[in-house]
């Protein structure tokens, strides 16, 4: 057997499982993930391609949703808190609110104030109280006016006068009882242009209820008054936040409104629509002049209407769906769903009718192997399969050779090592007799007779084994065939001969 033979003959084993089954393996392979990237590219151009469809629908949905807030009536009187300001002109007029969600009302705007009843000789309360500092008399007075009349403004009026009284008897509960009065049924009125409301829980130290009654006003002031009321904050709490957000919402809203007339002329040559950025806050001014040349205009918080009515823009429920966000010129994001950076984004600019913004949608690409799961990639996935499943098949029945082939080499070693063990031992003794032989040790002719016949057997008894092995070859080649089996064998007295056919191994058992 030549060096090395069965490390080359295990080596030419897997160089034909490599040629047979993993080139061709790979090669069906790679056509085959050549086929799902095809797919998935020609996925990801329509995916493109429908991400482009739904920013254009996102874009003419929102500027109809907006041209119908101003051109039809229904929706214009729509009670929505994102519309800040609604009013209209009358050609040669002055502008009249129609709607509003403001704090507080534009400076000389007329309100509807109702006095109280002009009859009344207030001064002789006003003189018994600070002048002749008679509470007594006072109290009784404006009690007697309680008792009289029964009109909200001179209740409200005689009220705030007698808890003052109140206050300078140094009698706070019951002063306290009548400004809870007042806040819960008088604070949709005004008092000398405070709202009573508001006037009742600033005298009754009632913070939180003072911040609720100036964020949802229920009676009509200027920002004079307002600033009259509106408390020092101690702490940035969610009350103080929205009170400040809404009054800068008012009061750009309100520098809109004085600037109507500007505005309204620039509509007759700019889009109709015109928008205002004011630190984190963008104002929609909406504009709609009808045949009778009464022009109407609306003021919205278009952030907030956004969140509030995203679903609206686009042509399926794509905030649940595809990420999405937009960002302003300075690329601060404005809102959106998702803001992870790592995605995909593709960037839409809006229309020169809208805000100069940004859409962004995410570009959701699937994984590969989620491509070859799809439906229309079954082919793919079974190629694949089927490529695993015969380089597996192949993997065992290479390991199964080779392990064959460990196993028969490691006999073929041990039969190498029987033999030479059994070759070693005649050849030493037909050498020992040889040089006792060739020295002329042996003094009589019958002990070289014996010697001659020892040499003889030990002879007879190496060609036996050459011829084992020369058999052992010849099966190897197949050129002689040899039936194994189980006997009993008598030589020299009873001994069991088990033959083995795998192990190609004679055992003997002497009794």
């Amino acid at each position: 057997m030549k060096p090395g033979w069965a490390e080359s003959r295990r080596k030419r084993i897997m160089l034909i499982y490599v040629l047979v089954m993993l080139i061709p393996g790979a090669i069906l392979g790679f056509l085959a993930s050549r086929g799902i990237l095809n797919d998935k590219a020609l996925e990801e151009k329509q995916a493109r391609q429908a991400l482009v469809s739904t920013s254009l629908a996102f874009f003419d949905n929102l500027d109809s949703l907006l041209t119908s807030k101003i051109t039809q009536p229904d929706l214009r009187q729509e009670n929505s808190e994102h519309i800040v300001l609604t009013f209209k002109q009358k050609s040669g007029g002055e502008p009249e609110i129609t709607q509003h969600n403001l704090l507080y009302y534009p400076a000389g705007y007329p309100l509807d104030h109702q006095q109280p009843e002009p009859s009344i000789d207030w001064e002789k309360g006003w003189m018994l109280e600070y002048q002749n500092q008679d509470y007594a008399a006072a109290f009784g007075f404006y009690q007697n006016i309680l008792n009289t009349f029964t009109d909200d403004p001179t209740r409200v009026a005689c009220l705030v006068a007698q808890a003052r009284i109140y206050h300078k008897r140094n009698q706070p509960m019951l002063a306290d009882s009548v400004w809870h009065s007042l806040a819960l049924e008088y604070n949709h009125l005004s008092y000398q242009g405070l709202p009573v409301g508001a006037l009742a829980f600033m005298q009754l130290a009632q913070e939180e209820d003072l911040l609720n009654e100036l964020i949802h006003p229920k009676a009509e002031y200027y920002k004079a008054q307002f600033n009259l009321l509106k408390p020092e904050p101690t702490d940035q709490d969610s009350l103080v936040t929205i009170l400040d957000y809404q009054e800068s919402r008012t009061d750009q809203a309100i520098q809109l409104y004085n600037e109507a007339d500007l505005l309204f002329s620039g509509a007759n040559v700019n889009p109709n629509k015109r928008y205002y950025t004011f630190a984190d806050m963008t104002l929609a001014f909406l504009s709609h002049t009808r045949l009778s040349g009464q022009r109407n205009a609306l003021i919205l918080d278009l952030l907030p209407f956004l969140e509030a009515k995203y679903e609206e823009f686009f042509l399926s429920d794509v905030g649940s769906e595809i990420p999405w966000m937009i960002e302003d010129i300075g690329g601060q994001i404005l809102m959106g769903s998702q803001y992870d950076n790592k995605l995909n984004w593709l960037a839409f600019s809006f229309p020169d009718q809208l805000p100069p913004w940004t859409l962004k949608l995410a570009l959701v690409q699937s994984s590969w192997l989620a491509t070859m799961l799809q439906p229309g990639n079954g082919v793919f996935l079974l190629i694949f399969i089927f490529i695993i499943l015969v380089m597996l098949f192949g993997l065992i029945f290479t390991l199964n050779i080779l392990n064959q082939e460990f196993k028969l080499n490691k006999l073929k070693t041990e039969f190498i090592s029987n033999v030479s063990h059994e070759l070693k031992s005649p050849l030493t003794s037909i050498r020992q007799m040889t040089e006792m032989l060739y020295h002329q040790r042996v003094e009589s002719d019958e002990q070289r007779k014996d010697y001659y016949g020892i040499m003889l057997d030990q002879s007879e008894h190496l060609s036996h084994l050459i011829d084992n092995i020369l058999d052992f070859s010849r099966m190897e080649e197949n050129r002689k065939q040899y039936k194994f089996e189980e006997t009993w064998l008598f030589v020299q007295g009873l001994f069991v001969l088990i033959v083995y056919k795998d192990a190609l191994a004679i055992h003997y058992q002497s009794y």
